[in-house]
């Protein structure tokens, strides 16, 4: 019996203390701390959402400032199109009603030297194409520039690329702004004027460009015209940037359907934007669209593979370290509560149920044993 006595003190004992603790707390300390533990998650889950967030937030303010390089210098070549078309107003006053082939001539002389770097010609009513150097029957010329719809002047001027229209030996990395005028009998011929763009795509405003990618000017079947200087570093050889384009895709369909879509809207967008999936899954950019003031001229603004993920990445890093940051602090904050919460607990009992000076249990401890063990003698 007094065995059975004993052993009933120490389970007491071992019983009480759980019941002592949970007394002082311990169920509302662990549903404080679950709840915590929940709001962790929560904060953490929302700090998630929100650092991806600014990361797609960042990637559309990059690709706006990569749009915005290429629309500046998209109006670089557009200005240069409507200098055509301010100098072909004055030499289109000038050689107005002059017919004869020596005098216009001479004045085409003249207009080349006031304004450097422009070829000026006159292709008559019968396909005699004047330069200031000489006369040339260009029978395919005329009818080329007949063939155009009305629709395609405005106020009777054109601006369209030399190749497919002058001879080859003219062409060069030009465009042509043409006026189509009339004589008195009304008979038709025009006025060409003829600019290498290529000094153009060597100014400042190309460097940017040049540093992440390359820029040209096209024809609607991706001919290239002119094109900054970095072309040849991506594009070596390549005359077609619908070629050279393809050359990157490496088989992979969506590259291909993007291509595909690139040949068909460039035709009929003035604007858009397409991914390129390359190599190792990196993506490169292109923008593209028509040249405003001008009819079959093209623009295409290629940003090499894996620039956008990497300038995304550099700009969002700071926010996965304050992320991770924030959850470390609040996982040390609620391991840190939940010890001392325990230690606190532990000590609340040890305060209640044990004597402070010879350590043992004190009355306390006894009164609410000894019911329990007595109850059990019955």
């Amino acid at each position: 019996m007094e065995l059975q006595f004993c052993d009933k003190i120490k389970y007491a004992k071992k019983e009480d203390g759980k019941m002592r603790r949970n007394r002082f707390g311990s169920s509302n300390i662990s549903g404080i701390l679950w709840f915590a533990l929940g709001v962790l998650v929560l904060c953490v889950s929302a700090t998630f959402f929100h650092v991806f967030d600014i990361e797609r937030l960042f990637k559309n303010q990059t690709e706006d400032a990569f749009e915005g390089h290429v629309d500046t210098a998209t109006a670089e070549i557009e200005s240069e199109i409507d200098y055509i078309r301010g100098v072909m107003d004055n030499y289109f006053d000038n050689v107005t009603s002059i017919h004869d082939a020596e005098l216009i001539s001479e004045i085409i002389l003249s207009q080349e030297k006031y304004s450097t770097g422009y070829e000026f010609y006159y292709l008559t009513k019968e396909g005699m194409l004047v330069s200031d150097e000489e006369i040339s029957y260009e029978g395919d010329l005329l009818r080329s520039l007949q063939d155009l719809p009305s629709y395609y002047f405005d106020n009777g001027f054109i601006c369209i690329p030399a190749k497919g229209y002058f001879p080859d030996m003219l062409v060069g990395n030009s465009f042509l702004g043409v006026q189509k005028c009339k004589t008195p009998d009304d008979e038709t011929y025009y006025l060409i004027i003829q600019k290498d763009i290529e000094d153009t795509m060597s100014l400042g405003t190309f460097d940017y460009l040049n540093e992440l990618g390359t820029f040209a000017i096209v024809d609607k079947d991706g001919e290239v015209i002119a094109s900054s200087h970095s072309y040849e570093k991506y594009f070596p050889g390549k005359k077609n940037i619908f070629d050279a384009l393809s050359s990157l895709t490496n088989d992979d369909r969506t590259a291909k359907r993007n291509l595909e879509i690139v040949k068909n809207s460039i035709l009929t967008t003035p604007k858009d934007t397409q991914t390129f999936p390359e190599s190792e899954g990196m993506n490169s950019l292109i923008f593209y669209g028509a040249l405003r003031g001008s009819h079959g001229l093209y623009y295409i603004s290629y940003f090499k593979a894996g620039l956008l993920d990497s300038l995304v990445a550099k700009g969002t890093i700071r926010s996965y370290m304050v992320c991770f940051s924030m959850m470390f602090i609040m996982v040390v904050l609620v391991v840190y509560t939940w010890i001392s919460l325990n230690s606190s607990n532990e000590l609340m009992v040890n305060l209640a149920y044990k004597d402070t000076v010879t350590g043992g249990y004190n009355f306390n401890f006894f009164k609410n044993t000894v019911p329990s063990i007595m109850n059990d003698q019955k």
